[in-house]
């Protein structure tokens, strides 16, 4: 991490997709083609699906640090 670049910090346990989304600063669409493309795992403790912090911090790790690398 650079200096300019300030980490995600998770205030929960877990979020729905689009608060996950915002946390992250991405549009839900983009969340919701990584979980499509089996990238980003969620859960269901009921019919809402969530992302946990330890499963959105793995997701995030693995994305390519240079643009054009995915």
């Amino acid at each position: 991490m650079t200096a300019d670049e300030t980490p995600i910090v998770f205030d929960r346990m877990a979020y729905p997709v689009k608060e996950f989304a915002r946390v992250c600063g991405l549009g839900e669409t983009t969340i919701r083609e990584h979980i499509a493309a089996g990238n980003l795992i969620v859960s269901y403790p009921n019919t809402k699906a969530i992302i946990t912090t330890v499963e959105g911090q793995r997701w995030l790790d693995s994305l390519p640090t240079e643009r054009g690398a995915a």
